[in-house]
């Protein structure tokens, strides 16, 4: 149709085609390794383990939200919500 890809590039212009994740992991992972679930990928880019959890920060396909499998298809992690302002710190809004 004339002008559909226009309204198609205006539509989806500025959106962002990945995004950073929250992960809680099973297993320690290297910077690097890469994550995959039924919707997305994902890449690990720092690790962290406090109070028993390992938790992970990734760069992932945006929208993507599951369980994130290795390549074997065994389960390395789950999304966690990315907290931010005042909530990181438990403050009241």
């Amino acid at each position: 149709y004339p002008g559909q890809e226009v309204v198609a590039r205006t539509h989806f212009l500025g959106q962002a085609k990945r995004t950073l994740i929250r992960l809680r992991l099973q297993h320690p992972l290297d910077p690097g390794n890469e994550l995959q679930s039924h919707d997305g990928r994902a890449q690990i880019i720092s690790t962290v383990q406090a109070h028993n959890r390992l938790e992970a920060l990734a760069v992932a396909t945006a929208n993507a939200e599951a369980d994130w499998h290795g390549e074997e298809g065994q389960i390395l992690g789950n999304t966690l919500p990315l907290l931010d302002g005042l909530a990181r710190s438990g403050s009241p809004t």
